[in-house]
């Protein structure tokens, strides 16, 4: 599980929540079983927030009904089409659009008039929405965000041709991937190419050169998949301490292929003097190493002094089965000064199943700021943990803390 960062540090002491009389909630459980009543109650809250004045409400509440196939929110999102704010009105469209039971001429013509929007956030969420929808019969409006100034439309536009994974666009994608001025866009061309059937020999060799790292690890990927004999030879000139990014990726790519020998390369990564690189170092070990190294790695690193590897390193040792050691190393961040990275350690624990763990979620679903409430409700919802104090939530009398309850349940 990758670490979740929240959007402030909570104020409040574990520790006096834990024990405080004055911050009782029902206790612990791990819902596996979303029920009737329940699912009924957070239905009605999304309708609740589509039809609220607030406009981050409207638009977490559409966030959450286009998840929701299962269940028509049209009679709700229909007003919405004039919302005086323009990403409530586009992402209405777009629901609508997307939606067999209400889509009409109106909506669809509605939904296009978007990717003229001044805003580039709405023209990308609406490119990226239709693409999705229409598939390659959106080709035309693709090929023109294509072209659009901002780079963010240019990804999605990108994305969507490599979705199709069609020859005809083959040409575009690597024209885009030479010549792009975003890093990131030219990135994610190289990336779109993975789909195609043949790959270019001097456009992976310039990606393998490219400054910015996204661009080279495409090219790695790029290499491994269309590289011809001597492919074997550069990866292996790859897998060399220095740039790390890059070497743990051509590292995988080897012993994918032959099982190499990428002990050396892990073991200059795991004592790099930057934690990212350690952490980097951990999250490879199960594509670049055996089990039982990987294991050895973990158990390692379990003792860093940065707080973020050794809890990569606890995360690792619970993916391949170490419970038991993953949770040592949980509980000593539990410990831990900074309350951000004990919260996380949190989740981590009621994702084994630890009571104390889950009676800390629980509390903090129902204590503190509504900001600090809604984020203990969110690190449940990525988690896929329930609470009791999550479900109580359902019931607050804040439209926001009963959004985050119902966002939560609807998203397992």
């Amino acid at each position: 599980m990758q670490k979740i960062f929240l959007p402030l540090f909570l104020s409040c002491s574990i520790a006096a929540i834990m024990l405080s009389s004055a911050c009782k909630s029902p206790g612990p459980k791990r819902v596996h079983n979303l029920s009737e009543s329940d699912e009924r109650k957070a239905i009605t809250i999304v309708n609740q927030g589509l039809r609220d004045n607030s406009p981050e409400l409207k638009l977490r509440a559409l966030t959450i009904a286009s998840r929701q196939k299962e269940v028509d929110y049209g009679q709700s999102v229909r007003p919405l089409l004039t919302d005086s704010h323009e990403m409530v009105a586009s992402a209405s469209a777009l629901y609508l659009h997307n939606s067999t039971l209400h889509a009409d001429g109106s909506a669809d013509k509605l939904a296009e008039q978007y990717l003229q929007s001044s805003s580039e956030h709405v023209r990308a969420f609406m490119l990226a929405g239709i693409a999705r929808t229409r598939g390659s019969s959106s080709r035309a409006l693709v090929l023109s965000g294509l072209s659009d100034k901002s780079a963010r439309v240019r990804r999605v536009a990108v994305a969507a041709m490599g979705s199709w994974r069609q020859a005809e666009d083959w040409q575009r994608l690597v024209a885009t991937a030479q010549s792009d001025s975003s890093p990131r866009v030219r990135s994610s061309a190289l990336r779109a190419l993975l789909h195609h059937k043949q790959g270019d020999e001097g456009l992976i060799a310039s990606a393998l050169k490219d400054s910015y790292v996204g661009a080279r690890l495409a090219g790695i990927a790029l290499l491994n998949k269309f590289g011809e004999d001597t492919s074997l030879q550069e990866l292996r000139s790859l897998a060399m301490p220095g740039d790390f990014p890059t070497a743990l990726s051509a590292a995988a790519a080897l012993y994918q292929r032959n099982k190499a020998d990428m002990s050396e390369l892990l073991s200059a990564a795991l004592q790099s003097p930057d934690w990212e690189t350690r952490a980097s170092a951990l999250n490879a070990a199960t594509r670049c190493a055996p089990r039982q190294y990987a294991i050895k790695m973990a158990i390692l690193a379990s003792a860093d002094t940065n707080v973020q590897v050794s809890l990569t390193a606890a995360r690792l040792l619970r993916r391949l089965g170490e419970d038991t050691r993953a949770s040592a190393t949980f509980q000593l961040v539990l410990r831990s000064e900074t309350l951000a990275d004990r919260l996380s350690a949190a989740v981590d624990l009621a994702i084994i199943g630890d009571a104390n763990a889950m009676q800390l979620l629980s509390q903090l679903s129902m204590s503190g700021s509504t900001a600090q409430r809604i984020a203990a409700i969110d690190l449940q919802r990525s988690s896929r943990v329930v609470s009791e104090g999550l479900l109580a939530s359902l019931s607050d009398p804040e439209l926001e803390i009963r959004l985050a309850a119902a966002d939560a349940l609807l998203s397992r």
